[in-house]
């Protein structure tokens, strides 16, 4: 039986890459000039709160405390406090200061030295923690030989403390006096922006305690740029002694808003030290005249919480403070004043100053090129007359007429009415940088992520959540409360996917896919391209541009770079030049493509010999043991996310001396061997999941059924996936003691997916029948079980073994959330007496008996109208009726697959006709003839034929999908067929042979 910890998940399928395109080398002028930097400062700035959030920990400090790095660490702290606020003052901005972008790319490195000291204080603390608790005499000693412990340099931490506190609060008074610069020039709002600084300074806002002005009006019609405008001007800045910016967003959280808040407000001397943050900004602002931002609420709509926000900053003995509040709804203004003369409720800028601000960002300060194309201004301005005098719709329009400054652009562009949608990749860039610059940041960072992997990459679910998680990208979240980190990646996903950054494939074998778009990859290189570092070998390796602030580094090997000893020779020589052309020792991210890319593991050790701040591996087809790539491999003590997947030419090990990885967070093995647990993994104290290949790890219960008990799987409330197999060689034949232990393996009510595989027991457990209490399973799977009773998906005629007939019905009890349902393998089934009552809601149905399944379901006239998957497995069916195809395939299904039906001979004949059809899948079926006559369905974009001897060609190439694009033919045994699919290479985008 494979019973396993919570955080133990099956792997069921690789992850391939589809083949690659040539790498385009980052674009660092013009208008994609700017992305690189913004990219940038977003992942300065995330870096900055995850190591303030380390530094929180007061357990941390205090053990800093013990080996006097107190005081630094504090200073450290305060420092990356006011850090995080010139950085988060920059997000999205364009800076055109030269000397001001150097200094903010200074603040970086900064930013990112500062993580790493707090990264290792982090680590020597937990192995401190681990040698106070392997004291304990109870505690026995290894046996087994495992690397020497790391030590930590108390004197070098402290200097390079007190080095990055001095270099941060040197560049801060630079870049405090520069500020201003970053604020794009006002068009049309001049004398309001005046008018409401005349008035909160010296006018009709000055006398009272506190005023609130709620700036409203539509996204993207500049309320944000008119807050900062009034924010950053000299007599705002000099008249108020605290000035604080938050951004709002989605949630409008009090709790979460005052503990910001409090963080950027200077201490006071006599404050209590662990009063509540409410009380200490009642307490620092009580003599001291303040300016707060709220910029971007979306939801206020309790009154209670908002006057509960604003109950601290009423305590000010102070007159004149003021709170600004920007938000498209009215509502929310309604909520926060009263006296509607403090509202300011912004429109459409007047046509004058709108078309200035169009041609400004067209031409820039560039007066003689606005003159040398004077010929093409009656049609911009007909353009902005389109606009609605809106600034967002100005940026993205004026950005798609200056890549072309040509009256047969501008005409085109002024005669579509979807120019967003347009074909030209130029077209279009500027418009997915405007909806990049309107993500949240936590899901910039995310998508910013995304450029590590190849183009055309698939992601599966959990495998995305799981790179974020290691990458950190998740820790803070919005939403806040206790939401676990997984939710808040699915949440993430989620809103990439509704904001068509991320395009949801749907399931494949079972897994939900993900793809990302060319030209949004193309998005994610560019707004990283200061960060993140992609390397093809098929592109000019030497000849690229690589920024020293590069941290995360992706290399994929074409194939074609082992074609010969020659093209291998120059691409080993390309890889020798990234030594002086590349930071090794500042990576924190290493990923490497390619099925052949362990021929140049040498070439690679050489380059990532001083690689020692890596926190993220990935490996894909590695053909070697990761210790042959990486010298120090058992040094890295800020590794958090390991993942390898062997070539299938290399049968390596998974390391298994990794218990002195503290920050581990995720260890995938899924396409790896890994023999056994690794030893002492409970020092993984972080760890979160451990995903296995099916059948390599097997934790077994195999005598004492107490052991069940201690598995303890019913308290396990995150566990969502479980699998429950048992083998005759781990097993006794005692089926009382199998019944006794499956009845003792009862999982939370919160348990997903269930797989009860082998269990030789007599009956289903009384937790899945009589006591039905897994309301939540969307999944269930029962495989060669040997039950008299079954769970009550409907009633069922069994036969026992005195060949009596058993009909099974639970009155009141049913899985009322079921999406997907595997029986299979059930010898003692008779046949169907009725049909799951969670029919129209299935999804996905394998079955290996279509027969007897499709005669109960016709009987009963049962619809699975839901259904988007269906798996047949039946070795004994020969063709379709008219009324199974009509049951089966219904025209909800997306995908098909015809696995091991070795007596098939041919495909329903609906097939042809079938609307909605995306993938077939014809898998060792050797008795299948030919594909359908008629065709194949005009939606198909995915068609594998494996092991099918008997088909021998496809259709005409006229007569193949317009939508075909993956192709997939092996071990066919027709040379004529292989043949019809290479003349295929060069019209459907993939195809393997």
């Amino acid at each position: 039986m494979d019973h396993r910890p919570a955080w133990i998940t099956k792997g069921i399928m690789k992850s391939e890459a589809a083949p690659l395109q040539p790498q385009r080398e980052p674009l660092l002028e013009s208008v994609d000039g700017s992305l690189c930097y913004q990219g940038s400062r977003n992942a300065s700035f995330w870096v900055a709160h995850k190591a303030l959030a380390s530094l929180e920990d007061n357990v941390l400090k205090d053990w800093a405390a013990t080996i006097n790095l107190g005081p630094g660490v504090t200073a450290l702290q305060l420092e990356l406090l006011s850090v995080k606020a010139i950085l988060e003052s920059t997000l999205g901005k364009v800076i055109h200061n030269s000397a001001l972008e150097h200094c903010l790319m200074m603040l970086q490195d900064l930013v990112y030295d500062a993580e790493d000291v707090v990264d290792e204080m982090e680590y020597f603390h937990i192995q401190d923690m681990l040698d106070a608790h392997n004291l304990d005499p109870n505690v026995l000693p290894s046996i087994h030989y495992e690397p020497p412990k790391l030590r930590f340099d108390r004197d070098n931490a402290s200097r390079r403390i007190e080095h990055i506190v001095e270099q941060m609060q040197l560049i801060e008074k630079k870049f405090s006096s520069a500020i201003k610069l970053l604020e794009p020039k006002l068009y049309g709002r001049e004398h309001m922006v005046k008018s409401i600084i005349d008035d909160i300074t010296k006018g009709k806002h000055s006398g009272e305690v506190l005023t609130v002005i709620p700036i409203i009006g539509p996204g993207g019609i500049g309320k944000t740029t008119v807050a900062q405008h009034i924010y950053h001007s000299g007599e705002v800045q000099k008249h108020f002694d605290v000035k604080v910016w938050t951004c709002v967003s989605l949630n409008f959280n009090v709790n979460k808003l005052i503990e910001e808040i409090q963080r950027y407000i200077p201490k006071d001397g006599h404050e209590s030290s662990n009063g509540a943050a409410s009380e200490l900004i009642g307490q620092r602002l009580k003599n001291m005249r303040f300016v707060l931002v709220l910029d971007d609420i979306w939801d206020c709509s309790d009154e209670d919480e908002w006057k509960r926000l604003l109950v601290p900053f009423r305590k000010s003995q102070v007159l004149g403070n003021i709170i600004i509040v920007t938000t498209r709804f009215p509502a929310q203004a309604h909520i926060m004043v009263r006296k509607n003369d403090h509202s300011i409720y912004l429109q459409g800028l007047d046509s004058e100053p709108f078309e200035e601000l169009l041609l400004h960002i067209i031409f820039g300060d560039d007066d003689q090129s606005r003159k040398d194309h004077i010929f093409v201004l009656e049609i911009g301005f007909k353009i902005a007359g389109r606009l609605k005098g809106s600034p967002l719709a100005a940026k993205a329009v004026g950005r798609l007429l200056k890549t072309q400054l040509d009256l047969v652009h501008w005409t085109r562009v002024l005669e579509s009415k979807q120019w967003e949608h347009s074909n030209g990749k130029n077209d279009i860039m500027p418009a997915l940088k405007l909806s990049f610059d309107y993500l949240r940041p936590q899901l910039q960072q995310c998508f910013s992520y995304c450029a590590l992997f190849p183009q055309d990459y698939r992601f599966e679910r959990e495998e995305l959540i799981n790179f974020w998680i290691g990458q950190e990208a998740l820790h803070y979240s919005p939403h806040g409360g206790s939401k676990r980190v997984e939710d808040i990646g699915l949440s993430h996903l989620t809103e990439l996917v509704n904001y068509g950054f991320l395009e949801d494939e749907g399931e494949k074998d079972g897994r939900t896919c993900y793809i990302i778009h060319d030209l949004l990859h193309e998005l994610a290189r560019k707004v990283s391209s200061l960060e993140c570092l992609f390397i093809h070998t098929q592109s000019q390796v030497n000849s690229l541009q690589i920024p020293t602030s590069i941290r995360h580094l992706s290399i994929n090997i074409d194939d074609t770079s082992v074609n010969n000893r020659l093209t291998q020779k120059n691409c080993v020589e390309d890889i020798n030049t990234l030594h002086t052309r590349l930071k090794v020792e500042k990576l924190q991210t290493l990923m490497i493509f390619g099925i052949h890319h362990g021929c140049f593991v040498k070439a690679f050790g050489d380059l990532f010999r001083e690689a020692k701040a890596l926190r993220v591996i990935f490996l894909s087809k590695a053909s070697y043991d990761v210790e042959y790539l990486l010298c120090n491999f058992y040094s890295l003590l800020h590794l958090r996310y390991l993942r390898i997947e062997r070539s299938p030419l290399y049968k390596g090990r998974f390391p298994n001396q990794i218990s002195r990885f503290y920050h581990m967070m995720v260890l995938d093995a899924k396409h790896c061997d890994i023999i056994d647990l690794p030893r002492d993994v409970s020092n993984l104290v972080k760890l979160r999941h451990l995903l296995v290949q099916d059948d390599t790890i097997q934790s077994s219960i195999t005598e004492v059924p107490e052991e069940a008990d201690e598995a303890k799987l019913m308290l396990k409330s995150h566990l969502h996936e479980l699998i429950l197999r048992w083998n005759v060689n781990w097993f006794t034949d005692d089926s009382a003691l199998e019944k006794h232990v499956l009845e003792r393996l009862k999982p939370s009510r919160d348990l997903q997916k269930l797989s009860i595989i082998g269990h030789r027991g007599g009956t289903c457990p009384s937790w899945l029948g009589l006591n039905l209490s897994l309301g939540s399973l969307k999944s269930l799977c029962l495989d060669d079980v040997n039950w008299k009773t079954f769970p009550p998906i409907g009633d069922l005629w069994l036969v026992d073994v005195p060949r009596e007939e058993i009909s099974i019905n639970i009155p009141g009890k049913k899985f009322g959330n079921l999406r997907r349902l595997e029986l299979i393998h059930l010898s003692g089934l008779k046949t169907w007496a009725d049909i799951p009552s969670c029919s129209s809601k299935l999804q996905r149905l394998d079955i290996d008996d279509v027969t007897g399944f499709t005669a109960a379901a016709i009987r009963h006239r049962l619809l699975f109208s839901s259904l988007t998957i269906f798996i047949c497995t039946d070795l004994k069916v020969k063709s379709f009726t008219e009324e199974q195809e009509a049951l089966l395939f219904v025209d909800s299904l997306e995908g098909i697959k015809f696995i091991c039906c070795h007596n098939l001979q041919s495909l329903p004949e609906r097939l042809p006709r079938h609307p909605n059809l995306k993938r077939l899948h014809i898998l060792t079926c050797g008795a299948i003839q030919m594909l359908p006559k008629e065709g194949l369905p005009s939606s198909l974009q995915e068609l594998d034929i494996i092991d099918c001897p008997k088909i021998q060609s496809l259709p005409k190439v006229d007569d193949l999908p317009c939508s075909l694009r993956y192709l997939n033919v092996r071990d066919s045994g027709s040379e004529e067929l292989r043949r019809q699919c290479r003349k295929l290479i060069n019209i459907i985008p993939i195809v393997q042979v």
